[in-house]
């Protein structure tokens, strides 16, 4: 948990990473300072920035634009790798889409998780099973991609041996069957700007903390969106810092060090009138590790065991899941209150107005009746199918609706969709 910190300390890591894997690594003076600050901001903050990183700054860049060239092509190119049940999730989503806390997001993205085989986990893994969606334009996008991926890989590895180090553990204490395979997650994510004379924003992404272990955030110079709340409550903004990545510690390291560490909320308000982009990399444990308390840390708390053993895979799979069904149901509840807004009384004079119709109800709609007739002919359909990705993201405003959130949020999301 953060406690009241007013500012996310910066860490110079490259003393670590000159000496990882090495034998004498823990014996060096560099690498215990950098220890010693890792210790200090995940304790106090669960954030801080990185630099000496290592990775070039030309490439840093240019994840950056090639990522705004993709969400400034036409809708209908995007949706060429549209994210669905059949690609394990894996690709685009429109603005909305995204679901966080079971709120939707004001943020489009392309979602991209390590590769995996059909069978890899058994019926385990099968939701998640798959290989990423890349767009052919702009050209060098996939090869880009993969290049980023793979040192930020290396980057967070490196890390999280420094942060076994700070915990009191061997720095080889995420490696092989708890994280070596790690199942990584990569989001490239793009947040509108402030419209015409608005003063705030939609919030992009919504309060929350990480699933997995590390996150590395590669956020645009000069706009301040990203926002960590400290024990105080206070909203304290991550500003970007050329030549860093923002760092923050997610739900499973918090398992495995026995709350020694905790993730903090944070959230992203783009209040800027420019499009923001942000490439986030997610280092997460092997899909099929179990994470439990780890003995040096239980030993740190008094041998208390403070969480129980899950099973990282099924964390992941599991928390979607669950909000999807939690979505269904609104969704079914917003259909019924649409029919029991027009059609409920299906013995009444043919004749009767739209108007009469809704007095009658007590209920205030902004659509005419053959409009949502067509969207509940829709949501039929969709709600069959199992899928809200060709209905979203009206599907959740109209789920909004259903629980008395003011229905004009509903029109302007529909017709903006």
């Amino acid at each position: 948990m953060g406690f009241d910190f007013q500012s996310i300390p910066i860490i110079d890591v490259s003393p670590l990473l000159d000496k990882c894997d090495r034998p004498m690594m823990v014996e060096d003076q560099g690498v215990l300072k950098v220890v010693r600050e890792l210790d200090e901001a995940c304790r106090v903050a669960g954030f801080f920035y990185v630099k000496g990183h290592g990775i070039p700054d030309s490439l840093v860049k240019e994840v950056k634009k090639v990522t705004r060239k993709f969400f400034d092509l036409p809708c209908e190119e995007k949706v060429k790798i549209k994210m669905s049940p059949k690609t394990g999730y894996r690709g685009y989503q429109r603005l909305g889409e995204n679901i966080t806390l079971g709120k939707p997001d004001m943020h489009e993205a392309i979602d991209c998780y390590r590769p995996m085989e059909s069978g890899e986990y058994g019926s385990f893994g099968k939701t998640m099973e798959g290989k990423n969606l890349w767009p052919e334009n702009p050209a060098n996008f996939k090869s880009l991609m993969e290049e980023y991926i793979s040192l930020q890989r290396e980057l967070a590895r490196k890390i999280m041996q420094g942060i076994a180090l700070a915990l009191g553990g061997p720095p080889e204490t995420f490696e092989g069957e708890r994280a070596g395979n790690s199942f990584w997650v990569m989001r490239i994510i793009g947040y509108p700007g402030l419209a015409g004379e608005m003063q705030y924003n939609d919030v992009g992404c919504e309060a929350h903390t990480d699933y997995g272990l590390l996150t590395l955030v590669n956020q645009d110079d000069g706009i301040h969106a990203l926002q960590v709340k400290n024990r105080a409550g206070e909203w304290i903004c991550a500003v970007s810092i050329p030549g860093t990545f923002v760092c923050n510690i997610g739900d499973m390291l918090k398992v495995w060090s026995n709350g020694l560490y905790e993730p903090t909320l944070h959230r992203v308000v783009n209040n800027s009138p420019k499009y923001r982009v942000s490439v986030v990399f997610f280092y997460e444990p092997n899909f099929d590790t179990a994470v439990e308390p780890l003995d040096f840390c239980k030993e740190k708390t008094s041998g208390v065991v403070r969480y129980q053993r899950v099973v990282y895979g099924e964390h992941l799979v599991t928390r979607p899941s669950n909000e999807k069904g939690e979505e269904i149901a609104k969704l079914k509840k917003g259909k019924q209150r649409i029919q029991k807004a027009f059609w409920a009384d299906s013995a009444s004079n043919s004749s009767e107005t739209e108007a009469e119709k809704r007095s009658q109800t007590n209920v205030e709609f902004p659509f005419s009746l053959s409009i949502c007739l067509a969207i509940v002919n829709m949501l039929d359909i969709r709600l069959q199918e199992g899928s809200l990705f060709d209905v979203k993201p009206f599907s959740f405003t109209i789920a909004m609706w259903s629980v008395d959130i003011e229905p004009f949020t509903f029109a302007v999301a529909m017709w903006s969709g």
